[in-house]
C-alpha cells in the first residue's frame, strides 16, 4: 500500500483500537483500502485457505478446535484483505459484524462499516490471472458490490449509541448513496438479528486472544458486573475433566486486576479465592496487561506497564480507572494493541512515553 500522506509504500497498516488505520511510517491516519480492488493468484489463494479454515471452525466439535481454526481463518483473510481482495474485505466485515472477532462493539461496528463500504464503493475490481473470470467478477464485480451494499445497510440499521448522532453512519443517507451508485436495495424493514453473545464468553475470548502468535492485545479495560465475572471465572474447557477454570490459566501470562468502579479498590486475580471478594451487584473494571505475548523488548515493556498503571488523584491504578470511566461514557470497552502505541511513537521517543501519549489521546 502507498500512504496518501507521505506517499511511501508499506506492507501492513497499523490497526488501531478505535477501528481506524495509520501509516506505520508517518503515523497519519489512512484508509485501509484503495478505490481499485484486485484479485491475484496470491490474494485468491490466501482467501480460499481462509475459507477452508472458517468452515472447519464452524464444524468443530470442541471450542478449542473452533478457536484454533477461526484464528487461522481471520489471519489469512486479513492478509488477503490487505492485498485488496474484494471477497476477503467482505468476509472481514462479516467477521467483525457477527462477533467472530473479540472486540468492543463500537470498534467492531466501525471496522465492519469500513470493510463493507470499501467494496461497494470500489471504482474498479480487476481480476489479474487466467481463469479468474467468473460470475462474481462480471460487470466489474457487480454481484459482490450488491452483496457488500446489502450487508452495509443492514449494519447501519443497528448503529451503536456512540455513533447515533454521527452523520457518517446515517441509514437514510447511506441508502440514497447505494441507490445513486446503481445498486439494487432489497431489504426488509426489520433490524439485523441480535447477535449479542454472552458477556462472560466474549471477555474470555479477549483474554484468550492474548495467547495469539500474531496481533495479540497489549492491555485492555473492560466494564463488567460482579455476577458476570463470577460466571466467567467458572468456565472450563469443554469435554475435559478439568478442575481449573480457564481464567486462572490465562492469569499465568496475563496480569488481571479487578477495580471496583465506585471505590477504586483493586484486587489482583490469580486464583479461585481471589474471586470471593467480588460482589454480584457491583460494577467493576477488569484491567489486563499481557505479560506473556510477543511484545517490545523487556525493558520497554515493563516501563510501558508502569505508565499505564500510574497513580493519579484517584489513587492506585488511577489512569486505569480514568480510561474505564471513559469506556463507560462511550458505552464500550477498550482493548489496545502494540499498533496503538506505535501510532504515537517517533524515532526519538521511547515506547513507554508513546504509551502515555496514547492514554492521553484516549482520555481527551
Amino acid at each position: 500500500m502507498i500512504c496518501e500522506h507521505c506517499k511511501k509504500e508499506f506492507k501492513e497498516p497499523l490497526e488501531l483500537y478505535n477501528g481506524e488505520w495509520a501509516c506505520p511510517i508517518c503515523r497519519e491516519n489512512i484508509s485501509v483500502t484503495s478505490n481499485d480492488l484486485v484479485v491475484t493468484h496470491e490474494n485468491e489463494e490466501l482467501f480460499n485457505l481462509s475459507e477452508i479454515c472458517y468452515f472447519r471452525a464452524i464444524k468443530a466439535e470442541t471450542r478449542k478446535d473452533y478457536q484454533r481454526e477461526l484464528s487461522k481463518a481471520v489471519t489469512l483473510c486479513r492478509e488477503a484483505a490487505k492485498l485488496q481482495h474484494p471477497k476477503a474485505l467482505i468476509r472481514m466485515g462479516y467477521y467483525y459484524d457477527s462477533g467472530y472477532i473479540a472486540f468492543d462493539r463500537n470498534e467492531a461496528f466501525k471496522m465492519a462499516h469500513d470493510y463493507y463500504k470499501a467494496v461497494w464503493t470500489a471504482a474498479r475490481i480487476d481480476v489479474n490471472y487466467t481463469g479468474g473470470v467468473g460470475e462474481d467478477w462480471g460487470e466489474n464485480g457487480i454481484k459482490l458490490k450488491e452483496r457488500a451494499a446489502l450487508l452495509y445497510l443492514n449494519l447501519l440499521k443497528n448503529v451503536p449509541e456512540k455513533y447515533t448522532n454521527n452523520s457518517v453512519y446515517g441509514y437514510g443517507e447511506a441508502k440514497s448513496a447505494v441507490i445513486a451508485a446503481g445498486l439494487p436495495v432489497k431489504l426488509s424493514d426489520e433490524g439485523a438479528e441480535n447477535r449479542e453473545e454472552d458477556r462472560a464468553v466474549k471477555i474470555l475470548d479477549i483474554l484468550e486472544s492474548c495467547k495469539a502468535g500474531g496481533r495479540a492485545p497489549l492491555f485492555g479495560i473492560l466494564r463488567v458486573d460482579g455476577e458476570t465475572f463470577k460466571r466467567l471465572a467458572a468456565i472450563k474447557d469443554a469435554g475435559k475433566k478439568e478442575k481449573r477454570a480457564k481464567l486462572f490459566k490465562y492469569a499465568v501470562s496475563v496480569d488481571i486486576v479487578m477495580l471496583n468502579e465506585h471505590t477504586g479498590n483493586a484486587k489482583t486475580i490469580r486464583k479461585e479465592e481471589d474471586v470471593s471478594v467480588i460482589k454480584d451487584d457491583e460494577q467493576y473494571y477488569l484491567y489486563f496487561f499481557n505479560v506473556g505475548g510477543k511484545q517490545p523488548k523487556a525493558s520497554n515493556f515493563k516501563r510501558a506497564q508502569k505508565v499505564i498503571e500510574r497513580e493519579t488523584n484517584r489513587g492506585e491504578y488511577g489512569r486505569i480507572l480514568a480510561i474505564g470511566d471513559k469506556a463507560k461514557s462511550v458505552g464500550g470497552d477498550f482493548v489496545f494493541y502494540v499498533d496503538d502505541v506505535l501510532k504515537y511513537k517517533s524515532k526519538s521517543e521511547p515506547f513507554a512515553h508513546a504509551t502515555g501519549d496514547l492514554i492521553n489521546a484516549v482520555l481527551k
